[in-house]
């Protein structure tokens, strides 16, 4: 990335971050909207490694876990379990990557496994790849609509 000091807008910001807010704006404030919230909206929800989510973690967008979720996730983007994630409960998504634990069922488009994850619990997917070493145990079954 780069780290030269640039102008932008009056405000002091570092190569290609986040534009200043909308309402600093001077010119026509649409375009700067657009660009404040089009940055935002490709950023995805991270639940950290020190969080637990008891209940239901809906999401319009893509989401990391890092920490654990006892309940179910529902998200129309893209899912990602890390390593050191946890899910205990359902999972639907568009597409499921998952490095870590799952006990429960995933229902989505496109799913992952890692060689890291251990899934326990049904998958109907749309796709599906397994990569050698990953733990699972269940049925899995192709669906025509799986996702959300």
């Amino acid at each position: 990335m780069n780290f030269r000091p640039m102008r932008a807008f009056g405000a002091v910001r570092f190569g290609n971050e986040m534009p200043t807010h909308p309402a600093r704006h001077r010119r026509s404030r649409q375009p700067a909207w657009n660009a404040w919230f089009g940055e935002m909206a490709q950023i995805p929800s991270v639940i950290g490694a020190d969080v637990t989510v008891v209940g239901t973690l809906a999401s319009s967008g893509d989401v990391t876990i890092e920490g654990s979720v006892r309940g179910g996730i529902q998200a129309t983007g893209c899912v990602t379990i890390s390593e050191r994630g946890k899910l205990v409960g359902d999972l639907e998504a568009k597409d499921a990557t998952i490095r870590g634990r799952i006990e429960g069922n995933v229902r989505a488009e496109k799913v992952t496994l890692f060689a890291s994850c251990n899934v326990k619990g049904d998958i109907v997917h749309g796709r599906l790849a397994i990569e050698d070493g990953a733990r699972f145990e269940g049925n899995c079954r192709p669906s025509q609509s799986p996702g959300p």
